[in-house]
């Protein structure tokens, strides 16, 4: 949901949605249970700027787009 409305991410949890948030440049990746990363990276998100947020965000919902939702599913099952 953060990825379709082209939202920046902070994520911390394990496996896929990191994968996604990394793949997408949706955002930033602290490790799970870790207060000091997770800090870090919202101290890294608030030093970004707000348009690189922004850049983030459009990024991540070009990614949803693409990859996640229903019209792109379909275009690329079409291209099969």
């Amino acid at each position: 949901a953060v990825l379709a409305q082209a939202k920046p991410a902070i994520c911390s949890v394990p496996g896929d949605g990191a994968a996604v948030v990394e793949a997408s440049g949706a955002g930033w990746v602290a490790a799970p249970d870790d207060p000091r990363s997770m800090a870090e990276a919202v101290r890294q998100a608030v030093m970004a700027g707000s348009q690189e947020r922004k850049r983030r965000g459009r990024a991540g919902q070009a990614y949803y787009l693409e990859r996640m939702s229903l019209e792109g599913g379909a275009a690329r099952l079409a291209g099969i």
